[in-house]
C-alpha cells in the first residue's frame, strides 16, 4: 500500500514538470513571425499620432541565396500610424499577419523634430517591454525622410545585420565614440544633472557620417543641435575622442595632427548658483605633416604642442559657453552633485580647464 502511495506521489510531482520542461510550447514557425531589426519614429500632422516603421529580414533568404539576391531585397518594412508603441506593434502585426518579435532589435532612429515630451513616452514604453534587449542603438536623423535611412544597405554588411547598427558596433572605427545605447539614453533621461543626447546620422553620397549630436534640455522642448566643432568639443570634454585630426597654424604653416585620443581628470562641486568644474584634458596625437618642412626639432614639438593646447582650450570653452546658452549639460558635470544636492532648473557651468598635449612624430626627421 505504501509503495502505491509513493508511486502516486512521484506521478503528481513529475507530471507538472513535463509541461514546464517543454520549452518549445509557445514556439511559432519562422514564417509566422516578424523579427524586427530596426524601428523608426516620426511625428505626423495629426496631434498625438506618430509614423512608425518596422524593418524585417527577408525570411526567404538562405545562405546560398545571399550571394545572388539584390541588396534591396534583403529586408522589407511595414509602416503604420499609432499614438504609442503598443498600438504600433499591434497594427504592424495585423498588417503583416505575423507575430512581431523584438528580441533582435538593433536600433531605433527618430526625426530630430521630435521634442522630448513627445519622445519620452515612447522610449519609456520600449524600455519597459521585457522582451526587448536594451542594448540597441538610438540615433537621430536630419531632415531627410526616415525611409531613406531605414532602407540604406551597405555591400560590406551582410543580412541580417543593419548598416546603421553596424556603424556604431565598430567602436574603434569612428573618430569620436558617439554611440548611444537604449538603456543609457533612458538612464540619462531619468537622471538629474545630465542632458540625454543622441548622435545625428547623415547620408552623404551613399555613405553614413556622424558628426553632430542632438541634446535634449530638461525643459522637455525640441533638441539642441551641436555643430560639428561643438560636437568635437563635447568629445574632448567627455574623454570620447579616439581618432580625431587637428590642423594647427604654426609660423605661417599648417601642422596636421592625427590619431588624437584623450583622457580626462575631473573634479566638480556645486554652489547655490553654479556647477564649478576643474578638468584636465590629457591629449595625445601624432604629427603627420608640416607643410614646407620635413625636419622637426624638440623645440618645434613643444611650440606646436602649445599651439594645439590653445586651439583645444578655445574649442572646449566655446562648447561649454554654448551649453550654458542652451541650458544643456551632455557632459554630466552636475550628475554626481545633483544626487547629493538635488535642485530645480539648470545651473550654469563655471569651468577651469587645463589642456596638456603630448605629440609624437613617426617618420619625421629630427
Amino acid at each position: 500500500m505504501s509503495r502505491l502511495i509513493r508511486k502516486w506521489r512521484i506521478a503528481i510531482f513529475v507530471t507538472p514538470l513535463l509541461f514546464l520542461l517543454t520549452g518549445c510550447w509557445d514556439s511559432k514557425p519562422i514564417d509566422h513571425q516578424g523579427i524586427v531589426l530596426m524601428l523608426s519614429i516620426r511625428a505626423s500632422k495629426i496631434p498625438g499620432q506618430y509614423h512608425w516603421r518596422f524593418v524585417f529580414p527577408n525570411v526567404t533568404l538562405t545562405p546560398g541565396a545571399l550571394s545572388t539576391i539584390k541588396p534591396d531585397e534583403e529586408y522589407y518594412d511595414i509602416a503604420v500610424m499609432a499614438p504609442n508603441f503598443a498600438d504600433a506593434v499591434m497594427h504592424a502585426q495585423e498588417k503583416s499577419a505575423r507575430a512581431l518579435y523584438l528580441g533582435q532589435l538593433q536600433g531605433i532612429i527618430w526625426n530630430n523634430r521630435l521634442t522630448f515630451r513627445q519622445l519620452w513616452p515612447q522610449i519609456n514604453a520600449i524600455n519597459a517591454a521585457g522582451t526587448i534587449p536594451k542594448t540597441f542603438w538610438v540615433m537621430g536623423a536630419d531632415g531627410r525622410p526616415l525611409a531613406e535611412y531605414m532602407n540604406y544597405v551597405s555591400p560590406q554588411i551582410v543580412a541580417p545585420r543593419i548598416a546603421l547598427a553596424a556603424y556604431f558596433n565598430c567602436i574603434r572605427c569612428s573618430p569620436i565614440r558617439l554611440g548611444m545605447r537604449g538603456w543609457k539614453f533612458w538612464s540619462s533621461a531619468v537622471s538629474q544633472g545630465i542632458s540625454p543626447y543622441v548622435p545625428i546620422v547623415e547620408l552623404k553620397q551613399q555613405s553614413l557620417t556622424v558628426r553632430q549630436i542632438d541634446v535634449y534640455p530638461a525643459s522637455g522642448g525640441p533638441p539642441v543641435l551641436y555643430s560639428p566643432l561643438q560636437t568635437q568639443g563635447f568629445g574632448y570634454l567627455t574623454g570620447k575622442v579616439q581618432r580625431l585630426t587637428l590642423s594647427v597654424p604654426w609660423h605661417g604653416q599648417t601642422v596636421s595632427i592625427s590619431r588624437i585620443s584623450d583622457t580626462r581628470s575631473l573634479h566638480t562641486f556645486q554652489t547655490a548658483s553654479a556647477i564649478n568644474v576643474r578638468e584636465t584634458l590629457h591629449v595625445k596625437g601624432f604629427i603627420e605633416d608640416i607643410s614646407g618642412q620635413n625636419r622637426v626639432t624638440l623645440q618645434d614639438e613643444r611650440s606646436i604642442s602649445h599651439r594645439a593646447e590653445q586651439t583645444l582650450l578655445h574649442l572646449c570653452l566655446s562648447t561649454i559657453a554654448y551649453a550654458n546658452k542652451t541650458h544643456t549639460d551632455p557632459f554630466g558635470y552636475d550628475r554626481s552633485e545633483a544626487w547629493f544636492h538635488p535642485h530645480a532648473g539648470f545651473l550654469p557651468i563655471h569651468a577651469t580647464l587645463t589642456v596638456v598635449v603630448t605629440l609624437y612624430g613617426e617618420g619625421l626627421m629630427r
